[in-house]
Order: structure tokens, then sequence, then C-alpha cells
């Protein structure tokens, strides 16, 4: 497995995992953060400790700068984005709280029990209008 730290993020880890009302994954910026560079996927690990990328949920964060030593908490279930204050162990922390809007919880263990995020430095889009 590699280093918990990707780009300016490092990943803290996934907490209340199968608990949709909580279940989140959580990451701090070692440095400041563009978001929009950042896409988080769900993966599963195998007994040699291989990755498998599920492909069936990404999340893209929006456009958002987030300072050094502030959090970014990605839920699962719906919700708005809310910056908050509250406390990480002991100290005072500032938390990007973001939701995927999904109905079910995704880091149960069976299906998928890994997260991967991506950093993203050049991306082109085409569509049909």
């Amino acid at each position: 497995m590699s280093e918990s730290i990707i780009g300016a993020f490092e990943i803290i880890g996934i907490r209340d995992a199968g608990n949709l009302a909580e279940e989140r994954v959580l990451f701090r910026a070692i440095e400041p953060v563009s978001l929009e560079y950042y896409v988080v996927v769900n993966v599963k690990t195998t007994n040699g400790n291989k990755l498998i990328i599920l492909n069936d949920k990404i999340f893209w964060f929006p456009i958002m700068s987030v300072n050094p030593g502030e959090f970014v908490r990605l839920y699962t279930k719906s919700g708005s984005y809310a910056k908050t204050t509250s406390t990480y162990g002991q100290l005072p922390a500032t938390y990007h709280n973001y939701y995927w809007d999904l109905s079910a919880p995704i880091w149960d263990g069976v299906k998928s029990n890994a997260v991967t995020i991506f950093k993203v430095s050049n991306w082109n889009t085409a569509y049909q209008p």
C-alpha cells in the first residue's frame, strides 16, 4: 500500500463505516489545497493488498480552497456543504463538510473497504450539446 499523503492531502481514514448517518472519510490539508484537483473513489483490497477500483462511486470535489491544517470530511449521506469548527483530539479544528448524496453506506467492509484519492493535474471534457 502507498503512503497516506497524495499531493497536499493526507488521508486520515474512514470513520463509522457501514453507518449511513455518520459514515465519512476524513482528510487533512498538509499545505494549501485547491480541492477541484482531487477525486475520491471507493475501492476493495484483496488478501495480497492489491486494490480493485470499483468505478461505481466517484466524488470529484468542487472548486474550493482549503488552508494547511484544515480538515475535509466527505460524508456518504445527503447534505449541503458547511464549514464548521470543532476539535480534533484536544485541539481546535476547522472542517469542510461535503456530502456524496448516496442512499446507502459504501464502506461496508464487504463490497468496499478502502478509499483512494487521485490528484488530477489536467482534464478535458467533451459533451454533446
